[in-house]
């Protein structure tokens, strides 16, 4: 399921706050070596819960609520190898699509990994 949604707010830092205060959490990096997810305060993309992704790109926001949050993640990944092919990120060359990417560029970044 898919909807709009509006944060008030001038800039995306304060649409930020206005987020985090309704349960969401931005997520600034994602993969393995935590690269950077977005272009905050321009772009930035959020989980709510275990299931739910917001995006953020200057002000316009979509939500999409999963049946998991596998299918959640899976979705954030390919969010993330776009921006990254997008910025031409070197870590990314060679790949043409998010269906090749490897598994370190998949998934949240953590510090064990």
């Amino acid at each position: 399921m898919t909807r709009s949604a509006s944060w008030p707010g001038g800039d995306g830092y304060e649409r930020m706050e206005v987020a985090q205060a309704e349960g969401w959490t931005p997520i600034p990096s994602w993969g393995r070596d935590g690269w950077n997810l977005g272009s905050w305060p321009y772009v930035v993309v959020y989980h709510g819960g275990e299931t739910s992704l917001a995006i953020d790109v200057e002000g316009d926001i979509r939500i999409e609520t999963f049946k998991t949050r596998a299918e959640r993640d899976e979705k954030t990944d390919q969010i993330a190898f776009i921006h990254w092919k997008t910025l031409e990120a070197p870590w990314v060359k060679g790949i043409s699509s998010f269906v090749q990417s490897p598994p370190h560029l998949r998934g949240p970044f953590t510090s064990q990994r």
